[in-house]
């Protein structure tokens, strides 16, 4: 099947980058550009306090932070704004435009830990005539192609921002086992460039990133002086 980016490179790098992000991230490897320090807080006495005296918290909802990050691609140059996850940071990674992770990572079932976490890649279309009929008809196929190990989801079309935009959910299973599951937006700027944003969270802590991770993907817009 034709590639519908014109970099190869770049393309495979959005089927499994935020993968491997995800691991660096784990392991420690990633070069992030934040910074967390942490100190050890003296410990209060215990307190006679029965279960029913304590105070209940209320859960957090998850939200976005009120300033956008702004970026700028590799491919053409073209500049963006992206609002990121509370509780989140901007990593540095040179395989793609923008990465942004969870400062704690989520301990799975299995005692690994995997930390929730978006990218943004930009590219031309390989060819000047690309519609974004054809990136709806044959995105899916391609990447599944590319990448057995992916389980299709879902897939669909939609506008953002006025954008177009080409939505697919996968399950990709790591060597080791673990499910994580991915949502890739493929946005059709105009005729000649696609950004394409993909969100990782492990299978089983999905419901808990869902939302968040939809809501930082779809207030990604270009800087409209550039449109």
């Amino acid at each position: 099947m034709n590639k519908l980016l014109s970099n190869k490179k770049v393309l495979i790098g959005v089927g499994v980058v935020v993968l491997i992000v995800g691991i660096l991230f784990a392991t420690g490897a990633a070069k992030v550009n934040f910074s967390v320090s942490r100190t050890d807080q003296p410990q209060e006495e215990p307190q006679d306090i029965t279960q029913a005296q304590q105070p209940v918290k209320a859960a957090q909802q998850p939200k976005l932070a009120s300033r956008p990050t702004a970026f700028t691609s590799k491919v053409g140059s073209l500049d963006f704004t992206i609002k990121i996850p509370v509780g989140w940071s901007v990593a540095s990674d040179s395989r793609v435009d923008f990465v942004a992770g969870a400062l704690t990572a989520d301990t799975l079932s299995d005692n690994q830990t995997f930390t929730a976490n978006i990218n943004a890649v930009a590219d031309m279309h390989s060819a000047p005539n690309t519609k974004f009929a054809d990136y709806e008809t044959k995105w899916k196929d391609y990447i599944l192609g590319q990448y057995p190990s992916m389980e299709f989801v879902s897939g669909y079309s939609t506008k953002i921002n006025g954008t177009d935009t080409y939505i697919m959910m996968v399950n990709n299973t790591r060597p080791d086992g673990l499910v994580v599951r991915q949502i890739q937006y493929v946005f059709y700027l105009d005729d000649k460039y696609a950004i394409i944003s993909t969100g990782s969270a492990p299978a089983e802590f999905w419901s808990k990133y869902e939302k968040v991770i939809k809501e930082s993907i779809e207030s990604l817009e270009r800087t409209p002086a550039q449109q």
